[in-house]
């Protein structure tokens, strides 16, 4: 077996697991010591026919991380890119997914949110509620907003 045969069975591997970006493909090759010039020219091979495909790698994964609720499409897009996917790969995408605006997200993934926070005090739940919308990528002002329409804003804010 030659190394480009082991290297394609090690890609072949990676994408039996889950679905990869072709420059996370190339990264994980270079770091596993093969030659980045080799990398590249397997990685585009693969691409050609089909078995790598960044398309299908950002829904994949958009619809894992959306599985838990409602992500920011700004939010989306940052982490698609810390994948290596390209903007002209991932608008699409994320248009498909957030087709409602970013207060209807919002207020679908606090009220989600909700849910588990039980019979917290309002306090803590506010805090924890504000958290995790931050954290799936809404900004303050949105966060707020949903937190003043599900009545856990406290009045002197």
């Amino acid at each position: 077996m030659n190394a480009d045969d082991d290297a394609r069975g090690k890609v072949l591997n990676w994408l039996k697991h889950s679905e990869h970006s072709a420059s996370s493909i190339r990264q994980r090759l270079v770091a596993a010591g093969y030659q980045p010039e080799e990398s590249a020219l397997l990685v585009e091979h693969l691409v050609a026919d089909g078995t790598i495909d960044d398309a299908r790698c950002a829904e994949s994964l958009v619809n894992r991380w959306m599985q838990s609720g409602p992500i920011a499409p700004a939010e989306l897009r940052r982490r698609l890119e810390d994948k290596g996917i390209s903007d002209a790969i991932a608008e699409p995408v994320i248009d498909a997914a957030c087709d409602d605006d970013a207060m209807t997200l919002a207020m679908q993934a606090a009220e989600r949110k909700l849910k588990s926070l039980g019979r917290l005090e309002p306090e803590v739940a506010a805090r924890r509620l504000f958290g995790h919308l931050a954290r799936r990528g809404y900004d303050e002002d949105t966060a707020r907003s949903v937190l003043d329409r599900l009545g856990l804003l406290p009045a002197h804010e």
